[in-house]
């Protein structure tokens, strides 16, 4: 079916300066490539030429909400941003994709994160698309940061778990996870391992190792950064699945307004109810990340999709997870890796990369504590409410 951007009058209605805005609620589905799309899934035969051409699939399977203020005249316009910004989820959702190969509408192979994944280890540089160079550059940094708690050659051992969590597969075997692990660089070896061509868009992988790469952690944070010049001057909000927000402006409407769900009532709408609330105007990055909506139950242990690199095994040192701050793909990832550090670690490490990067992020980790939701809120963090709840407390630090 082909994916649009669905717009529905939402019954508000501001006055600012004389002119009237309304407020918008557009909804992108199922972002992806289908048929109607530049680009086609595909396979290759043992010498590297195209085999088979496949049926189409979504390989961005993120839904993207948006919140926009526009006077009556701008629609139109605004419209056609939107199928700007379409083009470029589709594309980078190509690029990033690290288990499928394709093609462009002309039958030539796209140089993605598959392809590198499928030829790395050749003793040459290998050209890929700009997008896969851009984020593989800023997946390096990121993973150096963290001393390695981010890691993008971690793609055998999440494909274990997704295998375990998602299709039905056998809990990994420490055998399975050990091996997997036998495969991942340490963070101090990557500036040997990898070298980057800028003038000609290639990288070398120069590596003993079996490297399995992924933009896991990184993607929708990527999108949400590399659009801001095509709505700098909007007025919106735009939801990535839930786990990852940024907004573009103020709103009219009051400080713009974003739920941090209670764990415990995460399919329970009318618990959540009662909330954390993010209340904060101006553009700014939100990511969260969390044990409780990618997970499997077995033997009373909940086995989620937030993967120690260091062990192979999911982390389990909080609940859940938030990153403010002014850069979305940073906050992507960071949000996961504060997932398994503690707070005084976590403040650290911002703080680090707040300096060196001048950016500014802060952050919440939520803990529970005899089945009581503890929120530990940074005390500069002074836009965010707590309404009452049962088993539910702030905790400023």
């Amino acid at each position: 079916m082909k994916k649009k951007f669905f717009i529905l009058f939402l019954a508000l209605s501001l006055l600012s300066c004389q002119t009237k805005y309304n407020m918008y609620y557009m909804v992108g589905y199922d972002f992806g490539v289908n048929k109607e799309d530049d680009f086609y899934p595909c396979e290759l035969d043992e010498n590297g030429e195209i085999k088979e051409i496949l049926e189409s699939k979504s390989a961005f399977d993120t839904e993207i909400i948006s919140y926009v203020y526009l006077k009556d005249n701008q629609k139109n316009a605004f419209q056609d941003k939107l199928k700007k910004v379409k083009e470029k989820a589709i594309y980078q959702s190509v690029c990033f994709d690290s288990r499928q190969l394709y093609v462009d509408k002309n039958k030539n192979l796209v140089h993605n994160l598959a392809y590198l994944n499928l030829y790395q280890n050749k003793d040459e540089f290998i050209n890929v698309e700009k997008e896969t160079f851009n984020l593989l550059k800023i997946a390096l940094e990121i993973t150096k940061y963290t001393e390695g708690y981010f890691n993008f050659c971690i793609g055998n051992v999440s494909l274990l778990w997704d295998n375990f969590i998602k299709n039905g597969s056998p809990i990994p075997s420490e055998n399975e996870i050990n091996n997997a692990l036998k495969n991942i660089p340490k963070y101090n070896e990557l500036d040997d391992i990898f070298i980057f061509d800028e003038n000609n868009c290639s990288v070398k992988i120069n590596s003993k190792y079996k490297i399995d790469l992924t933009f896991n952690a990184l993607a929708k944070g990527y999108f949400l950064e590399t659009i801001k010049n095509d709505l700098i001057n909007d007025k919106l909000l735009i939801n990535a699945g839930s786990s990852s927000i940024s907004t573009y402006g103020n709103s009219l409407n009051g400080d713009w307004q974003i739920s941090i769900r209670n764990p415990n009532y995460n399919n329970d709408e009318e618990e959540q109810e009662n909330y954390l609330k993010i209340h904060k105007n101006g553009m700014f990055s939100l990511s969260v990340s969390g044990d409780y909506q990618n997970y499997k139950m077995q033997d009373n242990i909940r086995y989620h999709h937030i993967i120690n690199p260091f062990t192979g095994y999911p982390t389990s040192l909080h609940r859940s997870t938030v990153v403010i701050g002014d850069n979305a793909t940073y906050a992507d990832a960071l949000s996961t890796v504060l997932m398994m550090l503690k707070i005084e670690d976590a403040k650290n490490l911002l703080s680090k990369i707040s300096q060196e990067k001048n950016y500014n992020f802060k952050f919440i980790i939520i803990d529970e504590e005899d089945s009581k939701i503890i929120y530990n809120v940074q005390k500069e963090i002074d836009y965010a409410s707590l309404k009452p709840q049962k088993d539910a407390v702030i905790s400023y630090f």
